[in-house]
């Protein structure tokens, strides 16, 4: 809620450094039916990167779990 209540509705890039774990609930919480359905399905590492798209109300996934930053023998979940 104080995410969408002191950046929703406004340009500003918003990054979070947050555990797995923490990411799953967040998304959970801020996406649509669909998109939770396909969070759901992946594993989430805790180096991946998500981006989100808040417009108008509607947040919509634009990368999902991107960990192409690190070597695979690096990643985790």
């Amino acid at each position: 809620a104080r995410l969408l209540q002191e950046f929703g509705g406004t340009a500003a890039s918003v990054a979070c450094v947050i555990h797995a774990d923490f990411k799953a609930l967040l998304l959970e919480t801020l996406l649509s039916d669909i998109d939770r359905a396909h969070v759901a399905a992946a594993d989430l590492l805790n180096t991946g990167v998500t981006l989100l798209s808040c417009a108008a109300e509607k947040i919509s996934v634009l990368d999902l779990n991107d960990a192409s930053h690190l070597p695979k023998d690096l990643m985790s979940s």
